[in-house]
C-alpha cells in the first residue's frame, strides 16, 4: 500500500476547476449558480493589532468548517483515474493498494499508479506532501522488501508501520502497536480524571 497525503486538501481546491467539474453531473443551472456565488467573491484580510492587510481574493480553497465543503471536495476528485490492477481508497489521504505474490510486481504496479495519479494531481492543482508519503508491504511470511520507490524525484522507503485514518497498520496486520497506543492514551486520560472521581464509600 502507498499512502499519498494531499497537502492542505481543502485549501488547494481550484475554484474554476471545481465549477467546471460541476457541469458533468448535469446539476440544474440554478444550483450551479448558487454554488458559484458561494465559492467566488470571497475575500480575507490579516489583522495585527490596529492594522489590517489589503483584502485578498483567493482563487483556490473551500470554506473551512462548512458542511458543504466535504461534498464539494468529493465531487472535485470524483474523476480521479483508477489504474489497472489497483484499488484506491480516496479522500484527503489517497491509499493505493496493489496485490501480488511477487514484491517486484507490487512495486511496479504502485510506481505506475503513482505516476498516473501525479499527472492528475498536477493537472488539477492539488499538492502531495512527499515527506508524508509512505509505503508498506503486508505479508504473513518474512518479506523480501523491494527497493525504495521513486516518487516526484524523491525515493520513498518502505515502512514497518503506517498510520491511515487514525489506525496504525503493521506489516502483518496484527494491530499490536495500535492497541498499545489506544491503551496508553486511555490510561493517560483515566489518570487525569482520577482525582475528580468521587471516593468509594467504605
Amino acid at each position: 500500500m502507498a499512502l499519498l497525503d494531499l497537502e492542505k486538501a481543502y485549501d488547494t481546491v481550484w475554484i474554476t476547476g471545481l465549477l467546471y467539474k460541476l457541469i458533468a453531473p448535469k446539476l440544474p443551472e440554478y444550483l450551479r449558480f448558487v454554488l458559484r456565488s458561494y465559492l467566488e467573491g470571497r475575500t480575507y484580510t490579516v489583522h495585527i493589532k490596529d492594522s489590517q492587510s489589503t483584502p485578498v481574493h483567493p482563487s483556490a480553497g473551500l470554506p473551512q468548517g462548512a458542511v458543504l465543503s466535504t461534498t464539494l471536495f468529493t465531487l472535485y476528485i470524483a474523476d480521479i483515474p483508477h489504474p489497472p490492477d489497483i484499488q484506491l481508497a480516496l479522500y484527503a489521504d489517497i491509499a493505493i493498494l496493489a496485490q501480488s505474490w511477487r514484491p517486484d510486481t507490487i512495486a511496479h504496479r504502485l510506481t505506475s499508479a503513482m505516476s498516473q495519479l501525479f499527472r492528475y494531481i498536477n493537472k488539477w492543482k492539488l499538492k502531495v506532501n512527499i515527506a508524508k508519503t509512505e509505503l508498506i508491504l503486508f505479508t504473513k511470511s518474512r518479506p523480501l522488501i523491494p527497493q525504495p520507490l521513486q516518487c516526484q524525484n524523491d525515493f520513498i522507503p518502505w515502512s514497518s508501520d503506517v498510520k491511515y485514518l487514525g489506525l496504525t497498520l503493521d506489516t502483518k496486520l496484527l494491530f499490536t502497536k495500535h492497541v498499545k497506543s489506544v491503551v496508553h492514551k486511555a490510561m493517560g486520560t483515566f489518570l487525569k480524571i482520577f482525582p475528580l472521581l468521587p471516593e468509594t464509600p467504605r
